[in-house]
């Protein structure tokens, strides 16, 4: 798909992610179906089939075994990715703090990354996405969340101390650019499946030029 402007752009990542919706359930029931096909290799013992004439004995068919459970238990196991999928678009954005043990802060806390975000947002006419800092000595920064209530920029207390201020307010921009042109939806909406992908946006800064 040819992408020719940056709202072209925006509406290729909102089709791929809508595909990537679509198929998850699909990919889950074909790792269940593989999980279940190798079971059945692992059975060694013969089994009894019904047939017209009464009863006959066979050996395990590993595909057949597959098939059977899969049959027998999709209805299970859509319920759970439809849970999943709530629980991950209503919680999102705590399971990202908390798998990343990542702290909200505000203008009381840390001023000058308050203002700089601010001060970025007013000049592009956006709402101000929270803010959340991860107390380590590693160089990072990501975008996450999948709605306007719930965007956030989380950087590291290792960023902070290494970047300058023109260098902090060129990082914030960059994602705040993952969020204006939508490349956070693609993943965050499976953040869920654990992923705590914010890898949609995660930069290793661990080298300055």
């Amino acid at each position: 798909m040819t992408e020719i402007g940056l709202s072209t752009s925006i509406w290729n990542n909102n089709i791929r992610s809508f595909l990537l919706l679509a198929l998850y359930p699909f990919m889950i029931m074909a790792m269940v179906w593989g999980i279940a096909y190798v079971l059945g290799m692992s059975q060694t013992g013969s089994y009894i089939q019904i047939t017209e004439g009464g009863y006959a004995a066979g050996q395990m068919n590993p595909v057949l075994y597959a098939n059977n459970l899969l049959l027998e238990y999709w209805p299970a196991i859509l319920g759970v990715i439809a849970i999943w999928f709530l629980i991950s678009f209503f919680f999102n954005t705590a399971m990202i703090r908390a798998l990343s043990h990542a702290k909200p802060v505000g203008r009381a806390q840390e001023p000058e990354l308050y203002n700089l975000l601010e001060n970025l947002c007013i000049a592009r006419g956006m709402a101000m996405p929270k803010i959340n800092i991860i107390e380590t000595d590693a160089l990072n920064a990501f975008a996450s969340g999948i709605n306007q209530s719930s965007y956030t920029i989380t950087v590291t207390r290792g960023l902070m101390q290494a970047l300058q201020k023109d260098e902090m307010e060129a990082v914030l921009g960059h994602e705040l650019t993952h969020i204006i042109n939508g490349h956070l939806h693609r993943h965050d909406r499976l953040c869920g499946a654990g992923h705590v992908e914010s890898d949609s946006s995660r930069h290793d800064l661990s080298r300055r030029q």
